[in-house]
């Protein structure tokens, strides 16, 4: 993957309050697997990929929620996500231990809750969003999740994708995560990215599949 330029989101909706209603979810986890703290390239890359998401898609709205699998919790959420949201977000980032995760969470299997309830939380909106996008490095957690553990999806929205980001010496060995697994299952679409022009590509190709609600 190569860095990116963390661009400041200046909030403005692209779509003009048409468009899409949008969620991205990102996972905010180090790109590293032989470090426990997110870097500053990790920050930029990630705030870079979510400036670039919202500047490129033709919005009506958007909820933007960070969790941490590792630590099996949710560490920023904003439903009308804004400029001052995109501020305090990368704040929260910077600010962001993951040095330390207790032995209650690992037994317990957080990581795995928590997915279920970021998913299942989508799932039950009252007016659910038309995309659900994860948006992050590719996970070490590869266990597949019961469907049973997911609510049933009765509309045709949320339409899911991931945006997988994986690590440049991974190219041709790349697994898949819960994440991929759990999209592929519910019909959606992943995107490998290992470059700026990947993410592009894929940013095209959600929105054709998203063309429904582009006009």
């Amino acid at each position: 993957v190569t860095s990116l330029e963390a661009q400041p989101w200046n909030g403005h909706l692209e779509g003009g309050g048409r468009g899409v209603q949008l969620t991205v979810l990102l996972d905010a986890t180090p790109f590293s697997l032989r470090t426990q703290s997110l870097r500053a390239w990790d920050r930029a890359l990630l705030l870079g990929s979510l400036s670039s998401l919202l500047k490129q898609t033709p919005i009506q709205s958007v909820r933007v929620v960070a969790f941490n699998l590792d630590q099996g919790r949710v560490i920023f959420e904003q439903d009308e996500f804004s400029r001052d949201g995109f501020e305090r977000l990368a704040q929260t980032l910077e600010s962001l231990e993951l040095g330390t995760v207790s032995y209650q969470t690992l037994q317990s299997h957080a990581w795995a809750g928590l997915l279920v309830q970021l998913v299942n939380q989508e799932l039950a909106r009252e007016m659910p969003s038309h995309a659900v996008v994860f948006l992050g490095p590719s996970t070490h957690f590869t266990r597949k999740l019961p469907r049973e553990m997911f609510k049933p999806q009765e509309t045709r929205d949320p339409q899911f994708f991931y945006f997988e980001y994986h690590r440049f010496w991974q190219r041709g060995r790349e697994y898949p995560d819960t994440i991929e697994s759990f999209i592929k299952s519910n019909h959606g679409m992943v995107f490998q990215i290992h470059s700026p022009g990947e993410f592009a590509q894929g940013i095209q190709k959600m929105l054709e599949r998203l063309a429904v609600h582009n006009d």
